[in-house]
């Protein structure tokens, strides 16, 4: 009897297992969807109506900031389209900036809460915390053109502040080295040494482990910091101090590591303060009014100091008059006190600001904003 009672009470566990298995939340089988990648699985329509109906919702937590104005008011968006499975809602956007394409998955729940299930740079999916970042930086109440400090902004991740070679000889006149640093791609770097006039000779590869900082690891397992204040000028230092063996093997290069900055061949020259003569005066610049100014782009510029300026470019091409951002700011540099012509440097663009003429800039380096001219006019001064 009692075995019959065990094999009854067996029997009603099994049942019990089976059924809460088949028990799912919501929540979880809605992110099982996403972990398959929506932008493959949900069948994407453009539907207008839908479009235009979910654009006016806001994403959660920015209730001010209706998706559709604020992603257009930012970038040249190139498509919009409109998904739904079971009582869920999606909104697929894709854009462009500097050449890349972005894409942001927005869905809306059971509840009407809306948020970013997906973005995508290029076809690389991105992780949670990037898509939290990507979600302040669009909705944000900061303005993301002014951002000079986070280039993983709208865009792109902050690349490493090298983007190919560069020579730098110590600042120290009782240290005598010469190190060539190149970048051999995302997540490496090479560092050549020559040391006391040939006396050394080494080379090591290095890990990237932040835009400014760079780690080789020595043949004694010592870590050493290449930390960039500038693309110019960096310190070189031990994470932990050096062996007594590298001390007494090679207490030559164990010098030229031990906490010494370093400066690029032509820093010298570089970093003397000067006062650019032909700082263009800040405003806007035009470069056309052909139709009126909404056949535009303009260039906005702001002065920083005596040698730079911060520029951002913008195109007013059929916006009616709602101007989109198309190259974020940076800074541009004049090398020289009677340099003409201010250079940003870039990862993808290197852009040239010809100031030789007051109240006029010509550039040169990025055509999607010349295709009406070169040429764009400070029109509060060339209108006096």
């Amino acid at each position: 009897m009692r075995c019959r009672k065990n094999l009854i009470l067996f029997l009603v566990l099994i049942v019990c297992m089976f059924i809460c298995t088949g028990c799912g939340n919501p929540k979880e089988n809605s992110n099982n969807k996403e972990k398959i990648m929506l932008k493959d699985s949900v069948a994407w329509e453009d539907n207008g109506k839908e479009i235009e109906n979910f654009k006016k919702l806001s994403v959660s937590g920015y209730p001010d900031k209706p998706i559709g104005d604020t992603v257009a008011g930012q970038f040249s968006v190139n498509r919009w389209q409109y998904g739904r499975e079971e009582k869920e809602e999606y909104l697929l956007c894709s854009y462009v900036y500097e050449d890349e394409e972005y894409t942001l998955i927005f869905y809306k729940d059971t509840y009407e809460n809306v948020n970013i299930a997906e973005y995508y740079i290029g076809q690389q999916p991105q992780d949670r915390e990037t898509i939290k970042k990507i979600t302040k930086e669009i909705f944000g109440d900061r303005d993301p053109s002014s951002d000079q400090t986070e280039e993983t902004e709208i865009s792109t991740q902050k690349s490493f502040i090298l983007s190919g070679s560069q020579k730098y000889k110590a600042d120290d006149s009782n240290v005598e080295a010469v190190f060539d640093i190149s970048v051999i791609n995302d997540s490496q770097i090479q560092v050549d040494m020559n040391i006391s006039n040939h006396t050394y000779d080494v080379t090591y590869s290095g890990e990237i482990l932040s835009p400014e900082t760079a780690q080789i690891t020595l043949d004694a397992g010592e870590k050493i910091n290449f930390v960039w204040e500038n693309e110019n000028k960096l310190e070189v230092s031990p994470v932990n101090g050096f062996t007594d063996e590298s001390i007494s093997m090679m207490r030559l290069m164990c010098e030229c590591l031990n906490g010494v900055t370093y400066v690029s061949e032509d820093a010298s020259t570089v970093n003397q303060p000067f006062s650019a003569q032909y700082m263009p005066a800040d405003g806007y610049y035009y470069n056309s009014t052909n139709g009126g100014f909404p056949h535009t782009c303009e260039i906005r510029v702001n002065r920083i100091d005596d040698r730079s300026f911060s520029f951002s470019i913008w195109d007013d091409e059929k916006c009616d008059g709602n101007p989109k951002m198309i190259f974020k700011e940076h800074t541009a540099e004049f090398d020289s006190a009677d340099a003409t012509t201010a250079v940003f440097y870039g990862q993808q663009y290197t852009l040239y600001f010809d100031c030789s003429s007051y109240g006029m800039i010509i550039l040169r380096g990025f055509d999607a904003a010349t295709e009406l001219g070169n040429t764009f006019y400070n029109m509060a001064i060339t209108n006096n």
